[in-house]
């Protein structure tokens, strides 16, 4: 019999940022179609202007609605009967939800360049297939031992993995936040993907990078252990990050595997609240500095041992979040217009130069007008005429900025 799940997610806006741009998805048994036992999801939005909030909720949305019903699969193309069928799943679900956000970001001026990470945990039968893009991560805590599931798209990730920084500078390095795999930046991604065996005792932990940047593993590590609670150790764990200075968005989810049985039902989860602070299960909290929380919360954050001051993390400045490059496509597109216009006006600036020089020379020949005031006047059109050119072209030259 498969494991039983409890699931407590939470999200919130940290201490430094302005608004959210993280998003979560829950749908657990009874919620999510009779074919899976659950899907989590964290998506951690980039893009200025509140279009990381649009991605990143675009995302969390969009997976509720296919995974509420079996419309997801119409966006999969293989058999069910196929043994490796969830995998595929998960991988044709974010690869069309990742063209998805890139179209709609090359539809919308106001959300060009946005994008979203995505760590997504597809529950089946005793089994965890993930899928992940960007630097939000997936742990399992198994025998009192926190295991890193995902591999961070990051380019300080690129480093450590060619010895060319520790992963202590790679933590400490302020180009950490700078992603190289996101949805929606690109037309195409690939989605990296694994299966785990969920057993009895297991718990397993999605979170954004608001989490782990404040947090070293083993401190989440002791507040999965002494804290069984599925919801209240979101909540600690949110609490914690806060504390540390909540440099960026917090947004955790955690589901404890129990001996099999009839799951309760679970309430439905707000992935965000109109006053962008932490979400309970279908609670929001209110807008107080610091969580309310139970005893065993109260204990469970007071246990944290807080960093010394030669290691304190420097929380990020607001709208930190700047990933690499990766939409050649779109960005040379963009760019080739861009010189075809200043082109075409460098072009234009010079035929109405010999326009007015033609002009002036008629004008003193046929002797019509005092010349100085000819060829003023003719001046002052062609200056006027070019003007109403740039004018008219410049909102096209924003979508450049």
């Amino acid at each position: 019999m498969p494991p039983r799940l409890v699931i407590g997610a939470a999200t919130d806006r940290g201490r430094v940022r302005e608004s959210n741009e993280d998003s979560v998805c829950v749908l657990g048994p009874g919620e999510i179609v009779d074919d899976f036992d659950a899907l989590l999801a964290v998506a951690d939005g980039m893009g200025g202007h509140q279009a990381g909030e649009v991605a990143s909720q675009y995302a969390t949305d969009k997976l509720q609605e296919l995974f509420a019903s079996s419309a997801y699969r119409n966006w999969v193309s293989y058999d069910p009967g196929r043994s490796d069928y969830n995998i595929l799943v998960i991988k044709e679900v974010l690869e069309r939800l990742n063209r998805e956000i890139y179209d709609l970001a090359v539809r919308e001026r106001k959300h060009r360049g946005m994008g979203t990470t995505i760590t997504a945990a597809l529950i089946a039968q005793g089994q965890v297939v993930l899928g992940h893009a960007g630097d939000s991560r997936a742990y399992l805590l198994d025998n009192g031992k926190l295991i890193q599931l995902t591999t961070d798209h990051s380019w300080v990730q690129e480093q450590v993995e060619q010895n060319k920084m520790s992963p202590e500078q790679a933590a400490n390095d302020p180009r950490k936040n700078q992603i190289t795999r996101a949805l929606g930046v690109s037309s195409v991604i690939r989605i990296d993907r694994q299966v785990i065996d969920l057993h009895p005792g297991n718990v397993l932990l999605l979170c954004t990078d608001g989490l782990t940047n404040m947090l070293s593993d083993n401190e989440i590590e002791h507040l999965l252990m002494t804290i069984p609670d599925p919801q209240k150790v979101c909540d600690a764990l949110v609490a914690a990050a806060n504390q540390r200075g909540g440099g960026d968005n917090i947004s955790v989810i955690v589901a404890r595997a129990l001996n099999g049985g009839d799951p309760k039902p679970l309430e439905r989860i707000r992935s965000r609240g109109e006053d962008l602070d932490t979400q309970r299960l279908g609670k929001p909290l209110g807008k107080s500095t610091t969580l309310s929380a139970s005893s065993d919360e109260s204990v469970a954050v007071a246990d944290v041992a807080m960093p010394s001051p030669a290691m304190s993390v420097v929380a990020e400045p607001p709208q930190a979040v700047t990933p690499v490059p990766v939409n050649t496509g779109a960005k040379t597109t963009n760019w080739l217009i861009f010189v075809l216009k200043v082109g075409g006006l460098l072009t234009l600036a010079a035929v109405e130069s010999v326009i007015v020089g033609l002009t002036a020379m008629f004008v003193q020949t046929i002797q019509t007008f005092p010349p100085e005031l000819s060829v003023s006047s003719v001046t002052f059109v062609a200056i006027v005429f070019a003007m109403m050119i740039v004018i008219a072209l410049n909102p096209s030259l924003d979508d450049q900025s």
